[in-house]
């Protein structure tokens, strides 16, 4: 996902465990790259999962099984 600048702005970020504060200027139309958002299967995700050497241990989902959060374990 991209955000864009409508005006010229300045954005304060504060300090936190990340890092130090910062001081963001943005142009008009100036775009920053917010999130990257994959799509995986359950059988997708065993597969990259074990690949990496971890192991599913539990896979939380919603009602209608739109979305999941996979928890898994390093083996």
């Amino acid at each position: 996902m991209h955000l864009e600048s409508l005006i010229q702005q300045q954005v304060n970020i504060p300090a936190n465990s990340a890092g130090p504060a910062l001081t963001l200027h943005f142009a008009p139309g100036e775009t920053i790259h917010t999130e990257n958002s994959y799509k995986f299967t359950p059988p997708a995700i065993s597969r990259l999962l074990h690949a990496t050497r971890f192991t599913p241990t539990h896979t939380f989902q919603d009602p209608h099984h739109l979305f999941a959060v996979t928890l898994a374990t390093a083996t």
